[in-house]
């Protein structure tokens, strides 16, 4: 019905995400995700709550898949975790156009880029008991230096 570029196809992917992460399905969620943010990023300003809404999508996925130790299904390496923290670092810093709104962009960033060192500590671990330990390291090294920032 709708194509790629129209913003009720991202809404479709939200929901999407949301019906796939109840049945713990991590990878097809985050896809699903990140589809609707890359259309909302096309079609909106990345200032407004909806765009945040797109975000919280990519955040609760991370969060749930960290919770089910499920972080090498979505990532075989920490620079495959990098665009996702990248999407709240560029909204940190800005002016919230609503201080009282949870998903208004900028309020999500500081809530979500300090979790980021879990999210590469969680997949180091998981990379460490899969035998991968430079991509352990990696991920490690990433944790310690986004920690040093914050």
């Amino acid at each position: 019905m709708f194509g790629l570029n129209y913003i009720q196809t991202a809404w479709a992917y939200f929901h999407l995400n949301r019906a796939l992460l109840g049945h713990s399905k991590y990878a097809e969620a985050l896809e699903a995700a990140r589809q609707a943010v890359a259309i909302m990023r096309k079609r909106i300003s990345p200032d407004p709550s909806w765009y945040g809404q797109q975000l919280r999508r990519v955040l609760d996925t991370l969060v749930a898949a960290s919770s089910a130790r499920a972080l090498t299904n979505l990532f075989l390496s920490a620079d495959q975790l990098e665009p996702l923290e990248a999407l709240f670092q560029e909204r940190l810093g800005s002016k919230p156009l609503s201080t009282q709104d949870g998903d208004d962009p900028a309020n999500l960033a500081m809530q979500a880029v300090p979790q980021f060192p879990s999210f590469y500590l969680a997949l180091a671990s998981e990379l460490t008991a899969a035998g991968r330990t430079n991509a352990a390291a990696e991920g490690r090294r990433q944790a310690g230096t986004l920690r040093e920032l914050l």
